[in-house]
């Protein structure tokens, strides 16, 4: 009984620190990439960093990100279109994240997480997102 007490406690100390919300402020370096297609849902932050972006601003980004919320495991974001992203975390590890369309939900791939937008972000949100990805896929020439 005791060793399926302390399994149960180890168990439960696991999921409590593996749900725990990112800390969007410790972030920084978002990069926005242009890839709009499945087979990038795959790709590594190796293979990322090849690939043509543009920076986020970062204040903008984690101002609006530090107000998401963290969707329960068992629910899942609808998902119409999507744009994959990069940041760093305080300990300069870069990870990947993909963000919907429209909906107002973003998916981090280390966590394997959802978040949500608030209702009240989600045009800010939507804004600053496509007025990067119109420089990114349609750049101006000189």
């Amino acid at each position: 009984m005791r060793r399926l007490k302390m399994l149960f406690l180890f168990l439960l100390f696991i999921s409590t620190t593996q749900a725990q919300a990112i800390n969007w402020k410790q972030t920084h370096d978002w990069k926005i990439y242009a890839l709009n297609r499945s087979a990038a849902l795959s790709y590594s932050v190796d293979t990322l960093s090849q690939i043509r972006h543009i920076m986020l601003g970062d204040s903008a980004v984690i101002f609006l990100l530090s107000h998401a919320k963290l969707l329960p495991k068992e629910k899942y974001a609808a998902w119409q279109g999507f744009y994959i992203a990069t940041y760093q975390t305080a300990d300069h590890e870069l990870r990947k994240v993909i963000f919907s369309n429209y909906g107002g939900f973003l998916y981090d791939s280390h966590s394997n997480r959802y978040y949500e937008l608030l209702e009240k972000h989600r045009e800010k949100w939507h804004k600053l997102i496509t007025k990067d990805l119109d420089e990114l896929f349609n750049p101006k020439i000189e």
